[in-house]
């Protein structure tokens, strides 16, 4: 396909709706030998926020010289905005590439009776994980479409989980409690990954929601970004990098000792 042929296929797929659920995601990446295991990633959910923290975050990783991806939704003008690496969106040539692949492995499950025809969002995803294993990105920060749980992107084990708060949002698909909500949300924690949430006041219900299951929690993000970006605390990004390291066990360069000896304390300031 080229590039109009491939938007009109992602057209074509929005009668499909919004499907909760992992069998079809699942299916399609393995049709396409797992592109989600061969990069390293951060994962970002959270009713309000999360696109400002996911762009933060691949931010400060470009300014460590890793080569970065960024998978965010919706888009303002162009699909191509969903994906990009280092700030680049994805090329028109690039685009029909990975959807023509994906469209492939998709036709290809249905066909052999795996599962129903993967949604519009799920082929994006797809084709998100394909660009940046076949570009080799050091990183890719992955935003979550809805929720979390049951959201497509969660197939990934990242080095660090980023839930940004949790308040009544989408009730019609994923409950009209707090608690459930935050259910949702914590659902792309991974054991013996780090988490980092800025849930405080009434959004504390989701510390309560994932406190019995022994997940470590950091829940000072808002400061944590805030002093990772004002010139007059941080001077450099390069000391930016080494407090985000404090919390989120990245492996980016490290400056000078004191700020190593910093890292290893897991002080966050």
């Amino acid at each position: 396909m080229n590039y109009n042929e491939s938007l009109a296929y992602l057209d074509s797929l929005g009668k499909f709706g919004i499907k909760l659920g992992m069998e079809r995601i699942e299916a399609l990446l393995k049709e396409l030998d797992n592109p989600q295991d061969k990069f390293k990633s951060v994962h970002v959910t959270g009713t309000n926020g999360k696109g400002s923290v996911s762009s933060m975050i691949a931010n400060i990783l470009l300014a460590g010289n890793l080569k970065t991806g960024k998978f965010i939704s919706p888009h303002l003008v162009k699909y191509n905005e969903r994906i990009s690496i280092n700030n680049n969106d994805i090329t028109d040539e690039a685009f029909a590439l990975v959807i023509s692949a994906v469209k492939q492995a998709a036709d290809s499950i249905v066909a052999k009776g795996v599962c129903e025809q993967p949604t519009q969002f799920e082929v994006l995803t797809a084709a998100a994980f394909l660009h940046f294993a076949l570009e080799k990105v050091d990183y890719a920060v992955i935003e979550v479409g809805l929720g979390g749980l049951w959201d497509s992107t969660n197939v990934i084990t990242p080095v660090v989980s980023v839930i940004t708060n949790v308040a009544l949002d989408h009730c019609d698909k994923l409950g009209t409690t707090i608690e459930r909500i935050a259910m949702q949300k914590a659902g792309i924690i991974k054991e013996k990954v780090p988490v980092v949430t800025a849930a405080a006041g009434d959004d504390a219900m989701f510390t309560a929601a994932i406190t019995p299951l022994n997940w470590p929690v950091n829940i000072r993000l808002p400061m944590l970004l805030w002093r990772l970006w004002r010139p007059n605390l941080f001077p450099s990004r390069m000391t930016a990098l080494t407090n985000l390291r404090c919390i989120s066990a990245l492996p980016i360069p490290s400056g000078p000792e004191g700020w190593s000896a910093l890292a290893k304390s897991r002080m966050l300031f």
